[in-house]
């Protein structure tokens, strides 16, 4: 159980739980099948001019995007980096609640280690 783990309190500040399946994925997003790993990337839509609209798709403070198809592009590898992104973000906008610092830099030490056991097995 991560409250009993961490000694966070997550369950009274969850709004909302979204479950999705392939079958949604190609419905909302038109991946092939399905697919969570992400789409081939275009001159247009590439890691270069991702960073260069970084900004512009920023619009609510204190509200980050992570997944596969975020600011470092596409797949497992990227999800864990975006993912890790979306919570500095987080906590680079409310860096006085220690609670919510508590719950995402232990996110934060978890991409760490998977990311190194990553490279350990190659």
């Amino acid at each position: 159980n991560y409250e009993e783990t961490t000694g966070v309190n997550i369950h009274d500040h969850i709004v909302e739980i979204e479950v999705e399946t392939p079958v949604t994925v190609a419905h909302y997003v038109g991946a092939w099948k399905g697919s969570i790993y992400g789409y081939s990337h275009s001159l247009d839509d590439h890691a270069v001019a991702r960073l260069q609209m970084k900004e512009e798709d920023h619009f609510i403070e204190g509200l980050e995007f992570a997944g596969a198809h975020g600011m470092s592009g596409n797949g497992m590898g990227p999800a864990v980096t975006n993912g890790r992104a979306a919570a500095k973000g987080v906590l680079d906008s409310r860096k006085e609640q220690k609670e919510d610092y508590r719950l995402v830099s232990g996110y934060m030490k978890l991409a760490d280690m998977l990311n190194r056991r990553k490279g350990a097995d190659k």
